[in-house]
């Protein structure tokens, strides 16, 4: 399907933006084209859509569900006594409402750490949206390793012979929870088939001490020593990450994705140093983490609460500003995850977001980046376009209220 965008505001000019076969096409002063569909651009800026570099979608189930708590008690009490509780239909509507709540707030792509990989990218096609969808590892009482490593070998071929328009790679949760032989194994198994990897990293104080104590060094040197520091390695939090860990980082290329909104709800640590990260070239992605931590997966609350955290902490206002946070949201992140967009020109992935200017939030308009940084929320999202297809115009998007009354149904199932 084409679609033909008329009149809409780009980089301050009003442009006519053809998309056909998933790309940009033309953009231009007036374009013609009687086949496409015709979106008005009135009243609406068009920009990159955005990306959440970590997050875990189907604990949308659980938004709200004992919130207010220390860490592990939340977790032992609430969390993994509920998510004990999860089926297919959990998890199914579980993801359907986290794509459903992305796609209303501008996300474009998504990265997930969570588990039945299988049913996320059957709620993945059922939505429209994009993401990676990774095989999780995490080890807990009576966890046969060899049999987890077998598992995750057929899932991948399985993949392989669906032909499956996805993105797929590996997410061991830590280095805490995770044995020595499986990570060396998921090391191996990614550099054999080119697969990234995805995991939490110096989140808390604790899993450093910890990792010390035990292993005498932190978890990114020891990330290193077991054979897991690449480009094709993604990290979650680095609260706590030391000089030489940044350096280990930076030295292999190793995206950092800052969670602020779970980090301070959790009280995890203090927030992470922007600039260090910076000043060493390592790529700083954002996310939203999952819904019981945060509570929400709008990117645009994301960006202000990120930007605001460290001028705060760090006393400088000058520190992490609305573009910078921005790129991380957008641009950065598509270039990570190699979606082809991120950017506004002709060849580019049309995955885009049209933004209501007409809203009392973006009125005046001064600087747009800083309105949807500062001044917005997701509901500033009017349309939504991924790779082509539009998935909602006018906060609109199909299957919304099944999706939300199927979802209720399984949060009040599990959350006993």
């Amino acid at each position: 399907m084409s679609i033909l965008i008329k009149e809409v505001q780009l980089e301050g000019k009003t442009q006519d933006l053809l998309i056909s076969q998933g790309k940009i096409a033309e953009i231009a002063p007036s374009i013609m084209a009687p086949e496409a569909k015709l979106l008005s651009g009135k009243d609406c800026a068009i920009l990159p859509g955005l990306v959440n570099s970590h997050t875990h979608s189907a604990m949308t189930l659980l938004r709200g569900y004992g919130d207010d708590m220390p860490l592990f008690p939340w977790l032992q009490q609430k969390i993994w006594p509920a998510e004990a509780r999860y089926d297919d239909e959990a998890f199914y509507w579980g993801y359907r409402l986290a794509f459903l709540e992305m796609i209303r707030s501008g996300t474009v792509f998504f990265n997930d750490m969570y588990f039945q990989g299988d049913i996320a990218l059957k709620a993945l096609k059922d939505s429209g949206l994009r993401g990676a969808i990774n095989y999780v590892f995490l080890n807990t009482q009576g966890t046969n390793e060899k049999e987890q490593w077998e598992d995750c070998e057929k899932w991948f071929e399985n993949i392989a012979q669906k032909d499956l328009e996805t993105f797929c790679g590996l997410a061991p949760h830590s280095v805490y929870s995770v044995p020595e032989n499986t990570l060396k194994w998921i090391g191996d198994f990614a550099r054999e088939r080119s697969l990234k990897i995805h995991i939490h990293l110096s989140e808390t104080e604790k899993e450093n001490l910890d990792c010390i104590q035990h292993h005498g060094k932190s978890p990114t040197a020891r990330l290193k020593d077991l054979g897991l520091m690449g480009p094709n390695l993604s990290v979650a939090h680095g609260l706590w990450l030391n000089e030489k860990d940044i350096n280990i980082l930076s030295e292999n290329q190793v995206p950092v994705v800052y969670n602020p909104s779970s980090n301070m709800k959790l009280a995890s640590g203090a927030a992470l140093d922007f600039t260090s990260l910076k000043e060493a070239e390592i790529p700083l992605l954002l996310g939203t983490d999952g819904c019981s931590s945060n509570n929400n997966l709008d990117l645009f609350e994301e960006m202000k609460i990120a930007a605001l955290l460290q001028k705060q902490h760090y006393q400088d206002p000058t520190r992490l500003t609305a573009r910078e946070v921005f790129y991380m949201a957008s641009t950065a992140g598509a270039d990570y995850w190699n979606t082809g967009g991120g950017v506004i020109k002709v060849g580019a992935t049309a995955d885009l977001m049209l933004i209501r200017l007409d809203l009392p939030e973006m009125v005046p308009c001064h600087d747009l980046i800083s309105n949807l940084v500062y001044a917005a929320s997701g509901n500033v999202v009017d349309s939504l376009i991924v790779k082509g297809e539009l998935l909602m115009h006018q906060r609109q998007v199909k299957d919304q209220g099944l999706i939300l009354e199927q979802a209720s149904i399984q949060a009040k199932r599990i959350c006993e």
